[in-house]
């Protein structure tokens, strides 16, 4: 994760390629023009034309931050690695602080000093624990987090409102203590740190909480905000007949109830959806608390974000773990105009060599609503510390690079990604163990910080494959959403990254704002849909769009499940069974033979019409599980599986008109007018054939080893020969 669990912080032609060459090695930066009186006015550029990009009083940089988690008491390396930083011309960086309750002034003002030394032209953003000490804790035991059993934790409850006074207090005195200081002149923001790691999500995910005394009166009284849910709530549940004053917090059997496969009825289980919706509004609502604090006693002039949104990446926890970690308000939080950024680390699930990584968010609906989406890179390089010490939350390790060549080939991947969906980054020093201190890894910047420059005229992301995924849906579900969640939404992106063109990550919500380049939409989890998206996906296939529809689309309304929706949303005749088939699909396309499952699925959907374009069929049935037809001028397809496979979404892409950057499968990324590809894990070098889709007069690949030329053919062909698990970058030059 993005933090560790310790006390305190949890945290081609010739002139004109050597012109490019030669602003590649002389590029420059500039230092922040220091105020004598008043701290800097920042803000983020996203979602536009100059973005991505941080602004301090009018000065444009590249996002590029150096994080350093200066909880170990090594601060010597962490202090080697910010000068080659500040060396490298990188403009920010990011040190961890405490509140007064843990970290006096005393301390908090000598750290201050120690960093800003090392990078004097630097501005710092600092990763701010909100944690109450051991001390506070015991003093206030009803305003803890609490376990279905009883068992108090360690954590004051998001929702004690004598720990929201308190730490409040203590962010308002340590902001005003910085910004007063002899470094004000030089801070960015502050990143708002709490519960597991520090990013937002309740520790132990797929045990049931929080059943405080102080979350229940949250509770109550979020029950009496909700419009809708009052009136349903005071209908009778689990045998019993109360209202939103007097409701208490459902149990975890109720948590676990459904009524048809993982589907809960709408009434009989409305307070268990009732209690996963409250726990992402709450944690949300709480990050924005404290956000204002900051805009309040910043004078709006400095930045406020956080960790959050991890649709995808929690699927992976455990089997509950995002339906109870209150990361599906991400929605929500997009629209609140104290916040600046959000951050998330890369995904660990599959991140290593020879794999496509991933994100843990929606993380192109952040810039969508002008936010900023700051990358995490926290990879664990050849320099890093051979293992983990025992009791620190730190994954990753397995993926592990081994020598210089793996960490440059891993960092341009990231990177690659990361530009093309117009995110920031920090490179992240998670165990203060010099893993950034390889001087061959700094002068490989050069190349990022270039790239960087020049994505900030070329516009927006506008990707020509959109994956939506819905935060209401999972409410839906009874709390153990595995095994359909997992596939729907986590690993749904192993097949997404390898299809040769960037595929845009989004909400549901944000149907309406979709960028119009967008050529196929595939809904992940529309297990409940509103009349309004509804309206948009038609009139998006009436324009000639593909819809991919996934597993049970529209199955959840306000009745409680109802199969009979499935083919009122999607067009298609869809009956379900209660079987022991298991999800095992045979694809028509490919002829690959994919085992989803070994068990069935409760239930497994069967298409039942006359289907002329079958797309996959069950291996033990031959049953139709997938199908095509035609919707207004575009198409739409439904699987009952919950994800296709990367060979067949190409076929469906081609068909669509969209464009596929390379002949075979695997990651890429597209930043302005370079081409970002990554090889798999191939045992031998592969020919490689890539393409571009617009003129250009030559190509050059910039990286790996010396530069090379390539002059594209008339359909902006290249063939180049890549490594296993290499990363190439190429830049295509226009007329």
């Amino acid at each position: 994760m993005s933090g560790v669990l310790r006390q305190g912080i949890h945290m081609g032609r010739c002139p004109k390629f050597l012109w490019w060459l030669c602003c590649l090695a002389c590029l420059t930066g500039s230092g922040p023009a220091l105020h004598a009186e008043a701290w800097p006015k920042c803000a983020v550029v996203s979602g536009g034309k100059g973005a991505p990009a941080i602004v301090v009083d009018g000065r444009t940089h590249a996002p590029l931050i150096l994080a350093l988690n200066n909880q170990f008491h090594r601060d010597e390396v962490l202090l080697g690695e910010l000068r080659q930083a500040a060396q490298a011309q990188f403009p920010f960086f990011s040190i961890n602080m405490n509140l007064g309750w843990i970290t006096p002034d005393e301390e908090a003002a000598a750290a201050l000093d120690t960093f800003c030394a090392a990078h004097p032209d630097g501005y710092f953003l600092l990763r701010v624990w909100l944690g109450a000490p051991p001390a506070w804790l015991k003093e206030h035991p009803a305003d803890c987090v609490t376990k279905a059993d009883g068992e108090v934790t360690g954590y004051a409850s998001p929702s004690s409102p004598a720990w929201r006074k308190a730490a409040g207090e203590l962010l308002r005195a340590r902001l005003q203590q910085v910004i007063n200081g002899p470094h004000g002149g030089r801070f960015l923001g502050v990143c708002l740190t709490y519960l597991q790691t520090g990013e937002w999500f309740y520790f132990d995910t797929n045990d049931f909480m929080d059943y405080s005394p102080v979350n229940a009166e949250a509770y109550r009284a979020w029950l009496k905000r909700e419009s809708g849910w009052p009136q349903r709530l005071r209908k009778p549940w689990a045998g019993e007949r109360k209202a939103p004053a007097t409701a208490a917090l459902p149990g975890p059997e109720l948590r676990e109830a459904a009524v048809w496969g993982p589907f809960r009825d709408t009434e009989k289980q409305a307070s268990a959806m009732a209690i996963q919706r409250f726990q992402s509004d709450l944690i949300a609502e709480t990050i924005g608390y404290f956000a204002r604090i900051v805009k309040e006693a910043t004078r709006g002039r400095s930045l406020a974000g956080a960790f959050y949104g991890y649709t995808f990446e929690l699927n992976n926890n455990g089997p509950r773990a995002l339906a109870q970690s209150g990361h599906l308000g991400l929605g929500t939080l997009l629209q609140n105009p104290d916040i600046d950024f959000i951050s998330a680390p890369y995904s660990y699930f599959e991140r290593g060599l020879g794999q496509p990584g991933h994100f843990h968010l929606p993380i192109d609906s952040v810039a969508l609503h002008g936010k900023l989406a700051i990358m995490e890179e926290d990879s664990y390089t050849h320099l890093s510390q051979p293992q983990p010490d025992s009791g620190l939350i730190a994954p990753g390790w397995p993926d592990r690079t081994t020598n210089t060549d793996e960490t440059l080939d891993l960092a341009r991947r990231n990177y690659g990604n990361f530009l093309t969906h117009r995110c920031g980054m920090w490179y992240f020093d998670l165990l203060s163990d010099g893993r950034w201190s390889d001087p061959a890894f700094w002068d490989s910047t050069v190349l990022l910080r270039r790239m960087a420059a020049e994505l900030r005229g070329a516009g927006p992301f506008r990707p020509e494959v959109a994956f939506l995924a819905d935060e209401d849906s999972v409410h839906t579900m009874r709390a153990t959403t595995w095994p359909v969640l997992i596939h729907a939404l986590s690993w749904w992106r192993s097949e997404l990254d390898r299809i040769g063109a960037p595929v845009g990550y989004y909400l549901q919500r944000d149907l309406g704002r979709l960028p119009d380049s967008v050529k196929v939409i595939i809904l992940g989890n529309a297990y409940r849909l509103s009349k309004k998206e509804l309206r948009h996906i038609r009139r998006f296939a009436s324009k000639g769009g593909t819809v991919i529809w996934c597993y049970a689309p529209g199955v959840s309304d306000a009745g409680g499940p109802n199969p009979m929706r499935i083919r009122e949303v999607t067009g298609f005749q869809v009956e379900a069974r209660f079987d022991e088939v298991p999800m095992q699909i045979k694809e028509e396309f490919s002829g690959e033979l994919r085992e989803i499952d070994s068990a069935s699925w409760q239930p497994r959907f069967v298409l039942t019409g006359q289907e002329s374009d079958v797309i996959a069929r069950y291996a033990q049935t031959d049953e139709i599980a997938g199908a095509a037809h035609p919707l207004g001028k575009g198409v739409a397809i439904y699987t009952a599986a919950p994800r296709l496979s990367a060979a067949t979404l190409r076929e469906i892409c081609r068909r669509a008109g969209v464009f596929l950057y390379r002949d075979t499968p695997g990651m890429t990324g597209v930043v302005g007018q370079y081409l970002v590809v990554h090889s798999g894990d191939g045992p031998t070098e592969q020919e490689t054939h890539l393409f571009w889709p617009k003129s250009s007069i030559g190509a050059i690949r910039v990286a790996p080893g010396e530069v090379r030329q390539f002059m594209p053919g008339k359909d902006g062909q290249i063939t180049d020969f890549l490594p296993p698990k290499s990363t190439a970058i190429y830049r295509f030059e226009a007329p």
